[in-house]
């Protein structure tokens, strides 16, 4: 889509009531960029940034990030970490792959205390730290999940079932943030769209494998079985089901191809406007 349908998609959030905005990261966009851009164009709406990977970016950059935005914003913005994959790690930013699990608890640490104004590496300490600052953590594996018990504020989880949600409900009790594209009355472009983005998904290792455990392998199939499209009851209704399966906030990812900053998407179901 046009790069700034993004920053659209962001603001009709917020016009429309909803209550937060999620701004990830992947070829257009540095997340905190965009993100700056959203807070000084959104009045309400919490702002979290993220999955970041650690690997790519240490604890003193993340935290100057996020506490940029919370000071542009005039209200707290929030950070998610997550693992990324061995192509953007590795091949993209040329960084060293592995030990995720000691690599995310260290920089959660190292993240609490910087952001709560305390020196950290080196002695760095924030001239202006915002409190309040949530940190989210995108898992896969039990292991990564222990660490999100353990460390984070919220679980984060893109591209799931609502099956599979409950999986992760089972072994945590911490709230439950799921991504979720969603199109309301798709024509052929809007699942082209999203058929197109979840190919990339296909080829990292952990997405493949948990759309195998799904009993899904075909892009046409997952997008049926991991998004929300259709008319208003039934984006409605596989919302809820999420929402059943234990998630505690579901944050949908609007199809643009069709609806222009997912306009008539958020119009409907949010229901305010100024």
């Amino acid at each position: 889509m046009p790069p700034l349908q993004s920053l659209e998609v962001a603001v009709n959030a917020d016009r429309f009531g909803f209550a937060e905005v999620w701004i990830g990261e992947m070829a257009s966009y540095d997340a905190f960029a965009l993100a700056a851009a959203a807070a000084r164009e959104t009045r309400r709406a919490s702002l979290w940034i993220g999955a970041l990977s650690p690997a790519i970016r240490d604890p003193v950059s993340l935290a100057l990030g996020v506490n940029s935005v919370s000071i542009l914003g005039g209200r707290p913005a929030h950070l998610a970490l997550g693992s990324s994959t061995a192509t953007i790690v590795r091949k993209w930013h040329g960084r060293e792959w592995g030990g995720n699990l000691e690599r995310v608890a260290v920089s959660i640490g190292a993240l609490r205390a910087l952001l709560a104004g305390e020196r950290g590496p080196g002695g760095f300490r924030l001239r202006s730290a915002v409190p309040g600052t949530q940190i989210g953590l995108a898992a896969f594996g039990p292991r990564m999940v222990d660490v999100a018990s353990r460390l984070a504020d919220r679980l984060l989880l893109n591209l799931l079932t609502p099956a599979q949600v409950a999986q992760f409900r089972a072994r945590t009790r911490l709230p439950i943030t799921v991504w979720v594209p969603a199109g309301l009355d798709p024509g052929a472009a809007t699942l082209e769209q999203v058929v197109r983005e979840l190919r990339g998904y296909l080829a990292a290792p952990a997405y493949a494998a948990m759309f195998r455990q799904a009993g899904l392998s075909e892009p046409a199939e997952i997008a049926a079985a991991v998004s929300a499209l259709g008319d208003l009851s039934a984006v409605r209704e596989r919302i809820a089901e999420y929402h059943a399966a234990g998630a505690t906030t579901v944050a949908l990812v609007p199809v643009t191809a069709e609806d222009a900053g997912g306009e008539g998407l958020l119009r409907a179901l949010g229901g305010k406007a100024e």
